[in-house]
Formats: C-alpha cells, structure tokens, sequence
C-alpha cells in the first residue's frame, strides 16, 4: 500500500489577533456612542436653556410695572421724568413732577387738596396749616405711632400707610413751622390699574423731583435741612429749616 501523506489540520485563527481586534471594534463603539450622546444631550440642554429663556422673557415683559425695577439716573431723577409734568404751589413754594398721563384737576375739593388722576391711581396733594411735629405726626385717623423717616435730596419726609373704603396708599408729609405739606399716593379697586399704591419705583421718582420753591406766604418755611455756622465760635450745625437758624448764624 502507497504511503499517502498524513494531512494534518490547519493552524486554527489567532486567538490573541482576534480578541484585540474585538476589542478595539468594541472600544471604537463606545468612544463613536459616546460623542453622540453627548452631541444630543447638549442640543437637548441647548433648546431647554432657550425655550425657558424665552419663556421668562415672556413673563418679564407681561408683569405690571411695579415688578419691574427701573434705574435711576445719578442725579436721583429717572432719565424717564423727563416729559413728565410739573404741579406747582406758587403760595406755599413747592413744585414736582408727575407721569404725563396723569391729569390735574382743574380746582380744589372741599377741604383744599388738590387730585392727579392717572389710570393707576390718584395722587392727592394737601397743604395743613399746622406746625410739623416729627413726634405727633396726625393721619386722618389721628397719631401716627411711628412713621418711617425717608430722606430723599435732603428733605425729610414722614411716612405712614392709609386705607379707607376700598382705597389705600403710603401717605408722606414734609413742611415748615407753620405749614405741613402731605403727598398721598392712593389706589382704588375702582382704578382701571391700580398699581400706584404699591409702587415704590415710581413714587421715588416723584419725590425726587420734589424741591421748595420761592413761597409766597411769608410765614412758610420749607422743611429743607440747612446747615449753618456761628462766626464768633466757628461752630457748624444743622437746623432743620432755615427759619431755624439763629440771628447771627451764616448759612453756609
């Protein structure tokens, strides 16, 4: 019998080539899977971060306008007062500014106070012929316990709340030893937007366009702090109104 040759079997795949080639293949998935998921995940945070951006914006532009505060200018008057109005008191010297949609009425009511209508609220402008007390400040319900103390351009302003059938506001009085200027910034459930009451943004603006004014009543004297020195001590002070400065004091 011919001897026929033995033929072995071949060699099987490399098992090492093999598993590092897997490996690898395996390795390049994860890194391509990983880079997608991370492109979708930051589209996804982009388009959320941009719907709720629009979405605040929407609500900041519908708020009523006491929410929104507006910077004043260095000067304490808003850029916006502008073209605002101006009331002016000839007989007892003080004039300031108030919103061009507001309206004065054209007289005084019974008691002598003086209305600015807007459709916000109404400011009421009273002048009492009693002798400012900074420790027996009346409302109209009588003392007030303890008004706030608000400074604004150098003038002193006694502060308290009001409220009365459906109406209400802060309510600010400043004058002289004679005289007491009150400024009450009221709303009513009747007013077609009655947000004036609650807006600190716009009553600061209108007390910082406050200022006296030449009186012409000779015994008014403005509530305005006025310093003062006494020339034979070199002593300085301040004097709660120029009529409070003594004789021989210069007003400095």
């Amino acid at each position: 019998m011919d001897n026929e040759p033995i033929h072995k079997p071949s060699p099987g795949p490399d098992i090492n080539f093999v598993y590092n080639k897997t490996a690898k293949l395996r390795h390049h998935k994860i890194v391509v899977t990983t880079v997608i998921l991370l492109v979708i995940a930051n589209a996804g945070v982009f388009a959320l971060s941009r719907y709720f951006y629009n979405n605040i914006a929407d609500l900041v532009k519908s708020l009523p306008a006491k929410y929104i505060h507006r910077p004043s200018t260095g000067s304490g008057q808003s850029a916006g007062t502008a073209d605002w109005k101006t009331y002016r008191n000839d007989q007892y010297g003080f004039e300031f500014k108030y919103p061009s949609t507001f309206i004065q009425s054209p007289t005084a009511d019974s008691a002598g106070n003086i209305s600015i209508e807007g459709k916000e609220g109404h400011i009421v402008v009273s002048v009492i012929n009693l002798k400012l007390d900074s420790n027996d400040i009346e409302g109209l319900y009588g003392k007030i316990d303890k008004p706030e103390l608000v400074k604004i351009n150098n003038i002193q302003w006694y502060k308290f709340g009001f409220g009365d059938a459906g109406c209400g506001g802060p309510t600010l009085q400043t004058g002289s030893s004679n005289h007491i200027i009150q400024l009450a910034f009221i709303s009513c459930d009747s007013d077609k937007d009655p947000i004036l009451s609650d807006n600190s943004t716009i009553i600061d603006q209108i007390l910082s366009t406050f200022k006296f004014t030449e009186s012409k009543n000779p015994e008014f004297c403005a509530q305005v702090i006025t310093r003062a020195k006494n020339p034979q001590t070199g002593e300085i002070k301040n004097f709660p109104t120029p009529c409070d400065v003594p004789t021989g004091w210069v007003k400095i």
